[in-house]
Formats: structure tokens, C-alpha cells, sequence
């Protein structure tokens, strides 16, 4: 069942579609939309309607093939909007991948959610990690926002591992 919500104004859906995560331990839905509302206090730009597929990794294996020729899952995809400056477009998260990684490196299945959220959603606001300036950009962002919401840094996190 989708849920909308934005008090100044683009809205954020969520659709759950793997329904093992609506039992992680924590509410996706409306953590997310505390992860968007951070996110739209921080940027001017970022005023377009997102929607959020909580899926699995059958889904993101064909997302990932279907729309970047890999073939195998990933923890998240974004698509961006080219068209209307109302939608910035759709994120989609695999659970298994998140639980998986989120073992592997020590962090808690929420914070390592909201890592994945963000990054996804700066994606969507034009935000890229192909070359190094631009990871080093995208991560410092990554960072502070996570800061900002009292979670580690999720690099030094990795390098720990």
C-alpha cells in the first residue's frame, strides 16, 4: 500500500513490495520520509515527488539488467526524471542485499537503510560517483547528511572491515 507524505509539498511514495520488510525491526515507510524531509530541508532543488520500491534482489537483478546490462542485484537503483521538474523518479532497494551488507559491515540494518536512501535520492538530484572528484563530492554529502541524523560515517565504517 503506498504512502504519501511531505509538509511543504512533493510528496514521497513508498511501495512495498517484498513484504519481509514490513517485519526488519523498524518502520521503512516512515523513517524514510524523515530521511526525505531531512534531505528537502538541504537542498532547494530537491522539491520533485519520489517514488521508493522496497523490493528484493529478484527485482533489482531485473531492474539492474533491464536498464544498465548487468546482470545480476544490487542494494539500490535510481532513476532519474528527465522530463517533469515535479518528479526527480524512482528509488528501488533490495532487502536481502541490505540485510547482507549491513552484516558484512557492521552497521545496523537501519543506518545502513538510510545510507542507501540517500544515495539514492542524491542520484536523483544529479549527483554522480563516475569519476573521483565527483565520488569524493557525492560521499562528503552522503556523510554529512548521515551526521546530521547522529550515523557514522559509512566509509570509515568499510574500512574497518
Amino acid at each position: 500500500m503506498p504512502n504519501e507524505d511531505r509538509q511543504d509539498g512533493a510528496p514521497i511514495e513508498f511501495i512495498i513490495e517484498y513484504e519481509n520488510w514490513r517485519d526488519i525491526g523498524f518502520d521503512p515507510v516512515e523513517f524514510g520520509k524523515s530521511i526525505h524531509l531531512r534531505i528537502m530541508q538541504e537542498f532547494e532543488d530537491a522539491n520533485g515527488e519520489i517514488c521508493v520500491l522496497l523490493s528484493d534482489d529478484e527485482k533489482l537483478h531485473e531492474l539492474n539488467k533491464a536498464w544498465r546490462c548487468i546482470d545480476k542485484p544490487t542494494n539500490v537503483l535510481s532513476f532519474p526524471h528527465d522530463g517533469s521538474e515535479q518528479i526527480l523518479g524512482d528509488i528501488a532497494i533490495s532487502l536481502p542485499i541490505l540485510q547482507k551488507e549491513a552484516i558484512e559491515q557492521n552497521k545496523s540494518l537501519q543506518d545502513h537503510f538510510a545510507h542507501l536512501l540517500i544515495h539514492g535520492i542524491l542520484h536523483l538530484l544529479g549527483y554522480d560517483h563516475i569519476n573521483e572528484d565527483e565520488a569524493i563530492e557525492m560521499e562528503t554529502l552522503e556523510i554529512e547528511l548521515l551526521e546530521s541524523m547522529n550515523i557514522s560515517n559509512p566509509y570509515e565504517m568499510d574500512l574497518k572491515n
